[in-house]
């Protein structure tokens, strides 16, 4: 089974997919890891030269790809799951888990990621304002999960333990 992690930036998706993935036996890939290797420069460089709709569409055909034919965990980028085909590929191809956290816990994380965080760079001055504004636009979309991890306090074990109710 291929399970998606998706949230936003910030919510652990890599660092606890990681975890939960070798505790269950569990290949990982990491999305933005495999957009980086196939554009050959990283998300901030494809962000500053070719823009957000570049990346997106990249972003698109790199997911595409991702399907390993085992038993994986896949740590998808922020805006990822906030397209309809996105959304559609991944619940047809496996089971999404939103990882949630707080407003206040995702800004006060991404404070120090921030300045190497494309869509973040502009808002350094506001960053909890734009952190919250943002999750609202796409936390419908977050929320279409096949389950939703509370990310406050969230381990690997705990993570692993969430996703074995969809493995099993």
């Amino acid at each position: 089974m291929i399970i998606y992690l998706t949230g936003y930036m910030g919510s652990g998706k890599s660092r606890y997919g990681k975890l939960a993935a070798r505790r269950l036996g569990y290949g990982f890939m990491d999305l933005d890891e495999l957009i980086e290797e196939d554009a050959g420069m990283s998300i901030s460089e494809l962000f500053s030269q070719k823009g957000e709709d570049y990346f997106r569409q990249k972003e698109r055909s790199v997911l595409m790809e991702t399907l390993p034919g085992v038993d994986t965990i896949i740590a998808t980028g922020g805006g990822t799951y906030c397209s309809e085909e996105n959304l559609r590929f991944m619940k047809s191809h496996g089971r999404v888990v939103y990882l949630r956290l707080p407003t206040e816990v995702l800004a006060s994380r991404l404070k120090i990621l921030a300045p190497t965080r494309p869509l973040l760079t502009p808002h350094l001055d506001n960053l909890q304002e734009f952190v919250a504004s943002h999750l609202m636009e796409r936390e419908a979309w977050y929320l279409q999960a096949d389950l939703t991890v509370e990310g406050k306090g969230l381990t690997g074990k705990k993570l692993a333990e969430a996703l074995r109710t969809l493995i099993s």
